[in-house]
């Protein structure tokens, strides 16, 4: 673990950047973006960039979504909930955002409404993601590939053995991706290595948890019966 003194300097102009100083940053806040209004903006226009991607989306590909009030407030309150959640957690942070259940999202959407839908949603949060973290290419693919890999293997949750094997193939996923994009760089040691594998599994875990009991809640309010239901 890196010690800071007081009025020690982290980096200077010309050093090369390792994961420990990328750490340091994170942990003082030195990475994050000041709010100014060009950069309000830019996030304005993005949100609704995305938002008029998924709408013509489902206008084209199944316009009777809209016909039912209750599958559009699913869909935003499902959304907005994990957005807001990352929105809190991602700035600033070095390993924590990892443990964002984005593929719990991908296979509620995937039960509730359709896969198609919980792919374009992954696709575009994992988008968002990488916005948030100043275009890190390895938390895109660490949420977009967990996500999918999480919906697909769920699918339509007819057997409870397929919760566990999602969460299963969520973390061998997530630490797949964290293979790939650390091991090449050599900032893979073993201490490195087992606090990338607990954040992994814990991230599959806290997935499928949140699966099932956002599964149980919002089955419940919006009356909504799923195949799991029907097998009981």
């Amino acid at each position: 673990m890196r010690t800071i003194e007081a009025r020690q300097i982290i980096l200077r102009a010309g050093d090369v950047v390792d994961a420990a100083d990328v750490e340091a940053l994170d942990a003082f806040g030195l990475r994050r973006r000041r709010l100014t209004w060009p950069l309000i903006i830019q996030a304005i226009l993005l949100v609704l960039l995305i938002t008029a991607v998924v709408a013509t989306y489902l206008l084209r590909t199944a316009p009777e979504f809209w016909d039912e009030p209750r599958w559009p407030s699913l869909l935003v309150l499902i959304t907005l909930s994990f957005l807001i959640v990352t929105r809190l957690l991602i700035p600033g942070r070095s390993l924590l955002p990892f443990a964002l259940p984005i593929a719990g999202m991908s296979m509620l959407l995937a039960l509730l409404l359709d896969l198609r839908l919980a792919l374009v949603i992954t696709a575009c949060t994992a988008l968002i993601i990488g916005y948030l973290s100043n275009g890190a290419l390895e938390m895109i693919m660490y949420f977009l590939l967990g996500g999918f890999v999480g919906a697909f293997v769920l699918g339509r949750g007819e057997r409870l053995g397929l919760f566990a094997w999602s969460g299963v193939a969520v973390s061998l996923t997530n630490l797949a991706v964290f293979f790939l994009f650390r091991w090449p760089t050599g900032a893979l040691d073993f201490t490195n290595f087992a606090q990338l594998a607990i954040v992994a599994l814990g991230n599959g875990v806290l997935s499928v948890s949140v699966t099932g009991i956002g599964l149980a809640l919002l089955s419940s309010v919006f009356g909504i019966t799923t195949s799991f239901q029907l097998m009981e």
